[in-house]
């Protein structure tokens, strides 16, 4: 019988080694190591260290669980977001039958879809996987994976459903998160799509807060009401100064300002505070179909290239140009501009 077994501390030193740049020879049962100065500071070492991989020999430095420069590699490797790149490869891609495929995925109003000369080339998709922590009495945390066609910013649902089952080959490339073009692209891609699958993940907690909210708010409001018609009443009592009078009737005009208050504060502990951390980001080199579509919106004419995408078998979504959104049914205005229903009907991209 085979077990498979986790990869052992000294491979995962020996990795983090070199991807950090050190100069490293692997020596059997220890590892040389000369280190750039960015990691000897972040280490807390020497420019050049010997480490233990047995955990047997006289080392200040070991790479055996529990020892305090794995810890510190460890830490140091959870704080970079895990970037992987990835091939996709298939045996087969759809050469025909489009015309009918767009007919079932895309409704272009006032349009008339003519496919052209498709051609098969490789597309850059992403998968990014946030984790997300939504805070209020209670809290509530989980994760959430989205996938995009990296050329439009198309949001591709399916994609990350589908991405499993695709023959892939895995690297890694040092730093391919850091290009600030990049993450400024893909925070342009994921805003709305990522807000719209959150609000669905929290919808069932924010019920459970907005009853808390009504209910302690009900309970209030019976308090403050007993406690004015108790002060009410007290003042009828025979023997009372004026002066305890007056004193009674300011605190009791008071009393809605102090419910408000106490509504205000109810109000800010059941408001939810949503995180979102990015933990993982999947770079995709995908085989794809290019399919010019040459469009007649009556006597106009508009390419627009459709991607036909072999992970979900079908056509990647298109892209309003007014509010970024991914659509399948699309509108145009006087100007050609490729629009969802509320854009169009808006007319927020041009005015037109």
């Amino acid at each position: 019988m085979k077990f498979d077994t986790a990869p052992a501390p000294d491979h995962f030193v020996l990795q983090f080694l070199e991807l950090e740049g050190a100069a490293v020879e692997d020596s059997g049962d220890v590892i040389e190591a000369i280190l750039p100065e960015k990691l000897v500071d972040s280490l807390q070492t020497p420019e050049h260290i010997v480490i233990d991989r047995t955990g047997q020999k006289e080392s200040e430095y070991s790479a055996t669980f529990g020892s305090a420069l794995l810890d510190r590699m460890a830490a140091l490797a959870c704080n970079v977001i895990p970037v992987l790149s990835c091939d996709l490869h298939f045996h087969y891609l759809k050469k025909q039958g489009f015309d009918n495929l767009i007919a079932e995925r895309f409704s272009f109003l006032g349009a008339v879809a003519k496919v052209e000369n498709p051609a098969e080339i490789r597309m850059p998709y992403m998968i990014l996987t946030c984790r997300y922590l939504a805070q209020s009495d209670e809290q509530k945390e989980g994760i959430v994976s989205l996938a995009f066609q990296m050329e439009s910013g198309a949001y591709v649902p399916e994609m990350s459903e589908m991405f499993d089952t695709a023959e892939k080959r895995y690297y890694s490339r040092k730093n391919e998160f850091k290009d600030p073009e990049l993450i400024n692209k893909i925070i342009r891609f994921a805003k709305k799509p990522l807000e719209r699958i959150i609000h669905e993940e929290i919808d069932s907690f924010q019920d459970s807060m907005d009853r808390r909210f009504r209910r302690d708010v009900e309970s209030l409001e019976q308090y403050y009401s007993s406690l004015r018609a108790e002060m009410e009443t007290s003042l009828e009592r025979t023997g009372l100064s004026d002066s305890l009078i007056a004193d009674r009737k300011e605190k009791i005009a008071l009393l809605p300002f102090e419910l408000e208050q106490k509504k205000a504060d109810l109000f800010k502990k059941y408001t939810i505070r949503v995180s979102i951390r990015p933990c993982a980001v999947i770079r995709i080199s995908s085989p794809a179909v290019r399919i010019p579509c040459s469009l007649s919106i009556g006597k106009a004419k508009k390419n627009l290239p459709l991607i036909y995408n072999p992970t979900t078998k079908n056509l990647d979504p298109l892209v309003c140009e007014g509010c970024g959104e991914s659509i399948m049914s699309v509108r145009f205005c006087k100007n050609l501009h490729v629009l969802c229903d509320d854009c169009a009907r808006n007319h927020l991209k041009c005015g037109a």
